[in-house]
């Protein structure tokens, strides 16, 4: 049997727990909250004139905004509202954003589709499994190579998420997969651009078209993952070895529960959390008292860090230089840190006073950032950090995304209706009061 249909064959025959139905429910309400979160985001407001030129059916709702767009149309946006502010969850092994393209992606597909609350949360456990799987099985060189997971393969997760949920046949999975596969993009280089969040959009878009077009069955090759010039021979390093990575374990523990998603309690990229962590340990300091920062990243963990010297803060979510800077200075992490606007000269002239290395580490030594600030007098300050809030081994608790949720969206009302139909979805029969609140 090939490795496609016997990976199919997996989604097809799966049956989530209730323990990671639950964990479902919590990711449901950290995406609505980073999405309402990020609706007033110059990007939303520019995509809205887009659509708005296209036209088209209204027929799904866009987080926040009080309008209705075609399926696809709300897949860009809703996925792109998600990660604007990169406030949404993680998971390690994805390297990437599971929710802020599979939630758009099944958000889309429930809107004109009869499927029962259940169903859709089941489905977005089977498609956090499949984007943890892809990515492991496709190795990290995918990611350092230059590509962005949360569009290269979230595109593939929503695919067969979405036809899970439509309760496809194994081979409309495979058909949707091919579809998926033929339109995986992201890059990396993007990053602090308004282009980063757009992939997860184009992700859950493209994952939208991939189960329409295998709805009125429009043929492909259905051996994605096979075939010479597979996509892992193209986008990864071939497909020896990766068969128990896609096929083992499937209904004995989910992804979504172990390691679970990293739930953000700051607007940046999740690899500074690391050392953020140890900064914030370290404390506020006299600038004047600092010679030199140091910080160092085990195993190439700070790839996603692609801006040593940023402009703006926006490409300071990804400059751990900046995230440092800031909390040596006694800043807060807010939102207003992050924005388009220019870095102060203050924090410029401390970024020019830090240094970035890598130190390559066994497998069995747990990730770690450590920063060391040698001040004017000799004296050293230094802290490591292993596991930031957020991190597998330090999670976010449901009280906690509840608290993040109360925090933006300041309306009673609101909250309480998000609550009370998220925490019930799987008894819902259709997705009607859920989309209602969107």
């Amino acid at each position: 049997m090939k490795l496609t249909e016997e990976f199919v064959g997996k989604i097809y025959n799966a049956i989530p727990t209730e323990e990671a139905i639950e964990s479902a429910k919590l990711g449901v309400l950290d995406f609505l909250t980073s999405s309402y979160a990020g609706k007033d985001d110059p990007g939303v407001l520019k995509l809205l004139q887009l659509i708005e030129l296209e036209g088209g059916l209204e027929i799904t709702p866009l987080i926040g905004q009080s309008r209705m767009a075609t399926p696809q149309q709300s897949a860009l946006i809703n996925g792109f509202l998600a990660h604007a502010l990169d406030f949404d969850d993680v998971h390690v092994e994805v390297r990437g954003h599971p929710s802020a393209v599979l939630l758009p992606t099944l958000i889309a597909l429930a809107s004109n589709n009869e499927v029962s609350g259940k169903r859709f949360l089941q489905a977005y456990v089977v498609g956090v499994e499949v984007m943890a799987r892809i990515a492991r099985a496709i190795s990290d060189q995918h990611y350092e190579k230059g590509w962005h997971n949360t569009g290269t393969i979230g595109v593939l997760a929503g695919a067969l998420a979405g036809g899970y949920m439509l309760q496809f046949s194994r081979k409309q999975l495979a058909q949707a997969l091919g579809f998926a596969t033929t339109q995986s993009s992201g890059l990396r280089i993007h990053f602090g651009t308004e282009t980063k969040p757009l992939h997860a959009g184009l992700a859950a878009r493209a994952a939208v078209l991939s189960v329409q077009i295998t709805m009125v069955n429009f043929l492909n090759n259905t051996s994605s993952f096979d075939d010479k010039g597979n996509y892992f021979d193209v986008y990864g390093v071939g497909t020896e070895g990766i068969s128990s990575i896609l096929l083992d374990g499937w209904n004995e523990g989910w992804k979504i529960d172990s390691p679970g998603l990293w739930y953000k309690i700051y607007p940046f990229c999740s690899a500074a959390f690391f050392g953020a962590d140890a900064a914030l340990h370290i404390g506020k300091l006299n600038l004047d008292e600092i010679k030199e920062v140091v910080i160092t990243f085990s195993n190439n963990t700070d790839a996603a860090l692609i801006h040593r010297h940023p402009k703006t803060g926006e490409e300071g979510r990804f400059s751990i230089e900046y995230i440092v800077s800031l909390i040596l200075q006694g800043k807060s992490l807010d939102f207003q840190q992050f924005d388009s606007k220019p870095i102060d000269s203050v924090s410029e002239q401390l970024i020019l006073k830090t240094a970035r290395q890598n130190v390559k580490e066994q497998p069995s030594i747990a990730r770690y950032t450590k920063v060391k600030v040698i001040l004017n007098n000799g004296d050293i300050i230094e802290k490591v950090s292993t596991t930031p809030k957020g991190s597998p081994q330090n999670k976010v608790t449901k009280q906690e995304l509840i608290d993040k949720c109360k925090s933006i969206v300041k309306s009673c009302e609101l909250e309480d209706k998000w609550l009370n139909t998220i925490f019930s979805l799987d008894q819902h029969k259709n997705m009607s009061s859920f989309l209602s609140l969107l």
